[in-house]
């Protein structure tokens, strides 16, 4: 099982308690309120009650790809923010993101249907990716 799978719940408290941190700017706790939202959607694109925990998978990678865009704009505070929004027990950011890269191999078609059906991406950045 993927490292990003094995993490999703620390994910989702991280993205949980990144929304109550004041330092990070509001377009980017908005950011993580939609990844947030995306794992609760039922009828997302890659459905868990059809694929089981693999389904995960991209709910997971569209929220590391959050959590990047906190780095990008936030650059060494950001991934302090990151690392501390972390809860006990998860890996470290560092090892989520090397994941990512190997999940993004396999699962990328599924990745950039969560990012432009959230909007996360636009349809122009969508289809350039494609």
């Amino acid at each position: 099982m993927p490292v990003l799978v094995q993490n999703a719940h620390y994910i989702f408290d991280s993205l949980a308690n990144l929304l109550k941190d004041e330092e990070l700017p509001s377009h980017l706790r908005s950011k993580c309120f939609i990844a947030l939202g995306y794992f609760l959607i039922p009828d997302d694109v890659f459905p868990e009650d059809e694929h089981g925990a693999i389904g995960f998978v991209e709910d997971v990678m569209l929220s590391v790809f959050v959590l990047e865009e906190i780095e990008e704009y936030l650059g060494e505070l950001g991934i302090e923010i990151i690392e501390r929004s972390l809860p006990e027990g998860a890996n470290s950011y560092g090892e989520l993101k090397l994941d990512f890269q190997k999940q993004i191999e396999d699962y990328q078609e599924y990745y950039l249907k969560a990012l432009h059906h959230t909007g996360l991406i636009s349809d122009q950045e969508y289809e350039n990716l494609l």
